[in-house]
């Protein structure tokens, strides 16, 4: 469950699109947590704002030791998220690429051509 205090929920206001609203709601919590732990020099088992308690590090999405999570450790503000998803992105895209071309057997412009182009190879 996901929990915002009142100051917070006055701030944020209701969700825009209540179907997509799931990882501002709960996983920008779950980011923030996690960089204040670390930063705070505690390392974050538990979770105490979720329900009654509930285990941070063994779930899944709070991803505490994913190597992309590194630069919410070293950076502040909410442009490090933007960030963030363009480092996977790219990320992806090269290892799409690197898998081509080898599963392919082609050159780059061919496996650079499958990745863009959206279709499936005949």
């Amino acid at each position: 469950g996901c929990y915002l205090s009142p100051s917070e929920q006055k701030a944020w206001g209701p969700p825009v699109d209540a179907a997509n609203s799931d990882p501002v709601l709960c996983f920008e919590l779950e980011r923030r947590f996690a960089v204040a732990e670390i930063r705070a020099g505690r390392f974050p088992l538990w979770d105490p704002h979720e329900y009654c308690g509930a285990p941070f590090l063994a779930a899944n999405q709070s991803s505490v030791l994913s190597p992309f999570r590194v630069m919410d450790y070293l950076w502040t503000g909410t442009r490090v998220i933007a960030w963030d998803q363009m480092l996977k992105a790219i990320v992806a895209g090269v290892g799409a690429y690197l898998f081509c071309r080898r599963a392919l057997g082609g050159g780059r412009g061919r496996c650079a051509g499958f990745i863009f182009s959206g279709r499936e190879r005949r």
